[in-house]
């Protein structure tokens, strides 16, 4: 059985290890890829179809409520 103070292999193995030196390529990578995808012309297109999508479901929301509260304006 080991103690609080004992270390296995596994321990050892990880504080041995050196931390990532790739870990700030990763981001410049990322970055360059960012940069250089068409992010506007992209979130044109799709805020034009979410709006669409938007107006789709405000119409068929009046339709559904129109019965509703014409039935409530008469009573």
């Amino acid at each position: 059985m080991q103690t609080m103070t004992d270390l296995s292999t596994f321990n050892l193995e990880i504080s041995e290890q050196k931390s990532i030196p790739s870990a700030t390529g990763l981001i410049k990578r990322f970055k360059r890829i960012t940069q250089r995808v068409g992010w506007s012309k992209r979130l044109l297109k799709i805020e034009k179809w979410t709006n669409r999508f938007c107006m789709v479901i405000v119409a068929v929301s009046a339709l559904y409520f129109t019965p509703i509260v014409i039935s409530i304006l008469f009573r």
